[in-house]
């Protein structure tokens, strides 16, 4: 695990958190008032997803294999610390 995802964050109700090479928001509503490391944004966003991906492949099945793809974007990348922190806070993929 790189010292990136262990670094700790704090997401804000106001704020978004944003990574562009998984092309992926986390918006202000949720997770607010969250401290945690980035690692575990990207956790429990990831969770959030899942949890709701059976009723969403029925209700829409196009929009269901999208995130099921982004789900495995974001698998790999947590599984291969293939994402780093820039000097100025900006995440690379």
């Amino acid at each position: 695990m790189t010292e990136f995802y262990a670094m700790q964050v704090v997401k804000s109700d106001a704020a978004t958190a944003s990574v562009r090479e998984l092309e992926f928001e986390i918006p202000p509503a949720t997770q607010k008032g969250t401290i945690t490391t980035v690692e575990g944004l990207l956790r429990e966003a990831g969770d959030a997803l899942r949890a709701l991906q059976p009723q969403r492949i029925l209700q829409s099945p196009e929009t269901g294999a999208a995130v099921a793809a982004f789900l495995g974007r974001l698998a790999f990348a947590l599984r291969t610390s293939c994402l780093h922190c820039s000097k100025v806070g900006r995440l690379y993929y």
